[in-house]
């Protein structure tokens, strides 16, 4: 894979860019990620002939920060990362909150709008999210600390339903060592950015976005949200008429992680129906 950097208002973005194929897919991770979240992806769609293409957001990873100014902001990063590669048109998404900066960059750009070949959501952008701010931002950072890194990776793996060496290039990545301890890189202003996004793009918020194919890669468990899934689904599709959604059984909000296999499979049919021309 190679690493870039794109400009984007004065900041650096980080991006992992694998592929020379001619149909250009930008995947942007969620709250804390960075690119390797999609490493398995990148590498997949790479063989079959597509540009993978997957950043670090603003003040995540090795990206610097930036303030977002809401849809515009993450627009102009998704239109930054499609023209570093020379790409006419894109398909666009990404995980979690970055399936909310999709839809808020659609949204708010008609350019990107139209040089968009469809719109890919994993678990994301259909359910509500409260703006908690600075105090929950500060809670999660600060308490997610670890005196090593093997100390670290045996917490998350015995969190995780399946591990690999995907998985813990991503745990690592989205965390460094400083003033003695391991901590997430991203920073309590950049956390802010993000869920003031995510709580300002609602399925109820959004405008009506005209894009086409798109679709939903949404969990399947715990069963106990599936009622709360399915409101969010019925109020993101009136926004978004043409999405289609797809269950992946048993896996949870971490999907990409769980079910690799289903999730691949269901990108890849996706992608051979998307808009190229």
């Amino acid at each position: 894979m190679i690493e870039r950097f794109i400009e984007v208002e004065g900041a650096r973005i980080r991006c992992l860019d694998e592929g020379q194929g001619e149909r250009t897919v930008l995947l942007w991770p969620g709250l804390g990620g960075t690119a390797e979240a999609f490493s398995r992806l990148l590498r997949d769609g790479a063989a079959r002939d597509y540009r993978m293409v997957a950043l670090d957001p603003p003040g995540h990873g090795r990206s610097d920060r930036m303030p977002l100014r809401g849809g515009a902001g993450a627009a102009a990063i998704f239109e930054a990362a499609r023209d570093a590669v020379s790409a006419a048109r894109a398909v666009i998404g990404g995980h979690s909150y970055g399936a909310v900066a999709a839809l808020a960059a659609l949204g708010a750009s008609q350019d990107l709008l139209r040089r968009t070949a469809g719109l890919v959501l994993y678990d994301g952008g259909y359910l509500s999210a409260d703006d908690d701010g600075h105090a929950q931002c500060e809670r999660q950072i600060a308490g997610f600390t670890f005196a090593t890194w093997d100390e670290y990776l045996a917490a998350v793996r015995a969190e995780a339903r399946r591990w690999d060496d995907d998985m813990e290039e991503g745990a690592r990545a989205m965390m460094v060592e400083r003033e003695g301890r391991i901590r997430l890189r991203i920073d309590v202003a950049s956390c802010e950015d993000a869920m003031r996004l995510i709580a300002a793009h609602a399925p109820g918020l959004l405008p009506r976005i005209e894009v086409a194919p798109a679709v939903l890669l949404r969990a399947g468990s715990p069963a106990e949200m599936e009622t709360e899934r399915g409101e969010g689904v019925a109020a993101l599709r009136a926004k978004v008429p043409a999405l289609e959604v797809r269950r992946v059984a048993d896996a949870s909000h971490e999907l990409l992680d769980e079910a690799p296999g289903p999730v691949a499979e269901e990108t890849w049919a996706f992608l051979e129906r998307a808009d190229w021309r």
